[in-house]
């Protein structure tokens, strides 16, 4: 099976004209609400998600970092935000993503948990966005926060304490901007971001002092 394939036959299809006019929110919410059977693929969440799946996926898979989470949940998350980032640098329009993620399940019920909790935090900032600063957003714009998108991927990905979050909320925070063009948005989304990029260089950094001290510790040095 080619990765193309992969969501051929899939469950959840939105309507053109709700895809592209719904609030971010409700078209995350149909999703799993529309969903045949008890697990969702991530091809069926791409082939939904219709012409705003790249920044779409990008707040998906932010989403479940925006709260403390289990060491490993950053991985399973930041490597497939890490594909559409570097595909954002490169000018991509519509997400490619390799059939193991496509193939990758969930349960339809820790979705719409996850939508529970993601909501109504969501809908407040979709309450503010509307266009300002619009010369910030264009194709060149959209390529250098693809970089930015990737170092707020690796940083999700580090095993660090707490270096998940500001990049995972800054993330969600630019892609919500990018979708409405909202330069005020997209500033504090950015603030967030080299904050949180600060914060995962200086632990890692102090992760690594450590650690060598105690290898010359241990080997006598």
């Amino acid at each position: 099976m080619t990765d193309m394939d992969v969501s051929a036959n899939i469950k959840v299809k939105l309507p053109e004209d709700e895809a592209g006019a719904l609030p971010i929110s409700q078209v995350l919410r149909s999703v799993g609400e529309q969903a045949e059977g008890e697990t969702l693929t991530i091809g069926d969440i791409v082939e939904a998600l219709g012409d705003r799946a790249m920044a779409i996926l990008l707040i998906l898979f932010c989403l479940p970092n925006c709260v403390p989470v289990p060491p490993g949940v950053g991985l399973v998350f930041g490597f497939p935000m890490l594909l559409v980032a570097l595909q954002m640098v490169v000018g991509r329009h519509k997400p490619w993503l390799p059939a193991a993620v496509l193939r990758r399940r969930m349960k339809v019920k820790d979705y719409l948990r996850l939508m529970d909790v993601a909501e109504p935090r969501l809908r407040k900032i979709e309450s503010v966005l509307k266009p300002r600063y619009t010369f910030l957003f264009s194709d060149a714009a959209d390529r250098l926060m693809g970089a930015f998108f990737v170092l707020g991927a690796i940083s999700v990905i580090l095993p660090l304490p707490g270096s998940n979050f500001p990049p995972a909320i800054a993330s969600v925070l630019i892609s919500l901007a990018m979708l409405e063009e909202d330069g005020i948005v997209l500033i504090a989304g950015l603030a967030i971001g080299i904050t949180g990029l600060i914060y995962t260089t200086l632990v890692g950094g102090a992760v690594a002092w450590a650690a060598v001290a105690a290898s010359r510790s241990v080997l006598g040095m």
